[in-house]
């Protein structure tokens, strides 16, 4: 399976949940549309023409382990690591315990065989046990000696009876729309508490990183010590211009999720407006809790972040050579998994100088037509203009 493949997997397709037996979407907050989410095609999100993004099944344990559970007198539901109060006017639904967490069906999508699946919560002691990007993370429990990432997954196709309903009934309704309300009601079984949004923001993660960037810029430290330190050399070259700005001004930070799995990444990058806004010359994400630098960029050697949960990697070996490649961050991992990439070389070819790539891997490009290699450059060019704050502040 071609790797690019496997990363749009992780980014929001689809997967198979066994209590309830239904497709989820696991890469973002909508709700549920009024069409099949599976009729999408792999080409619609930048893989290779005629590939269909297969299913994978969710590991949610051992399917002799899940559960039904019923709420008590007040709401409450027991899972194995925590506990989870639904409000009193949502009723007909049904909710299961798996191992790691509880989720929760629509009773009568359900009955009528409609799947009914509506979100789970899923509570993780080692970060790289889920998938990320499948998994968007809500928040931690933290016990005595202990933190627990908490995640939360949810449909992403119709889930009831759309030949009855031409809208999301009432009953479903209701359970979506608590989703956020049971959540921040988590009550960890052994004890401690449960910390809506901890470990999610930027601010929260990135602070010692901000301070060695100051450090770096204010001292004035050269090409080869920023390298040695995983830092672009750019903030070294910036004060060697001949009419040199302050670069504690003109460079910046900011925080954003570019793989959609709820954890903020840094971006550092040139304060700048026009088409270059939101230029980043280094990148950094959380493994394990801690922050890792993933890559740096450079003049010809640029990078964005795209709308939707990639990065774009801009490259130019100048006027006849430029290569722009998206790529997708694995969740608590610095690896970059190409997802389409296209060229511009009439080294190669000067008749025929556009090319595309869905395995940038292996170095394997296809010639097209300008107008497809337009139509694929379109498809990376909904760039984030990300407003940095200056290090000076």
């Amino acid at each position: 399976m071609k790797r690019n493949i496997i990363a749009l997997i992780m980014a929001g397709c689809m997967i198979t949940l066994c209590a309830c037996n239904v497709n989820i979407n696991t890469g973002g907050t909508a709700a549920p549309q009024a069409e099949d989410a599976g009729d999408k095609t792999a080409a619609d999100d930048g893989t290779a023409p005629d590939e269909q993004v297969p299913e994978e099944t969710a590991d949610t344990g051992n399917e002799d382990s899940v559960k039904e559970i019923s709420p008590d007198a007040n709401g409450v539901l027991a899972g194995d690591l925590f506990s989870v109060t639904v409000p009193a006017d949502v009723t007909g639904y049904i909710a299961f315990s798996s191992p790691n967490g509880i989720e929760l069906c629509d009773k009568e999508a359900r009955d009528a065989g409609f799947g009914g699946y509506v979100f789970s919560i899923q509570a993780y002691k080692n970060p790289g046990d889920y998938a990320g990007g499948i998994d968007t993370k809500k928040g931690e429990i933290h016990l005595q000696d202990e933190i627990y990432d908490v995640t939360i997954t949810q449909a992403t196709d119709v889930q009831w009876d759309y030949e009855k309903y031409t809208a999301m009934p009432e009953s479903y309704e209701k359970i979506y729309k608590s989703m956020d309300a049971i959540v921040n009601s988590i009550k960890p079984a052994g004890g401690g508490e449960y910390i809506a949004g901890a470990g999610t923001k930027g601010e929260d993660l990135y602070g010692d990183v901000i301070e060695q960037f100051k450090t770096a810029i204010s001292e004035g430290w050269d090409a080869n010590k920023l390298e040695e330190n995983g830092m672009s050399s750019m903030y070294y070259a910036m004060s060697q211009y001949e009419s040199a700005p302050d670069v504690m001004k003109v460079t910046g930070y900011a925080y954003t999720d570019m793989n959609s799995d709820g954890i903020d990444e840094l971006a550092v990058g040139e304060i700048t407006e026009g088409e270059d806004k939101g230029l980043i010359y280094d990148i950094y994400t959380m493994i394990d809790r801690k922050p890792a630098h993933v890559v740096s960029g450079y003049p010809r050697d640029r990078y964005y972040v795209l709308n939707g949960g990639l990065i774009v990697n801009e490259a130019s070996g100048g006027a006849d050579l430029t290569e722009v490649v998206s790529y997708y961050i694995t969740p608590n991992s610095t690896e970059l998994i190409p997802q389409i990439a296209v060229k511009y070389d009439a080294y190669e070819n000067k008749d025929n100088p556009w090319f595309v790539s869905f395995s940038y891997e292996e170095g394997e490009w296809d010639k097209i037509s300008e107008d497809e290699f337009n139509e694929y450059l379109g498809r990376m060019d909904d760039i984030k203009r990300l407003d940095f704050t200056p290090f000076a502040n």
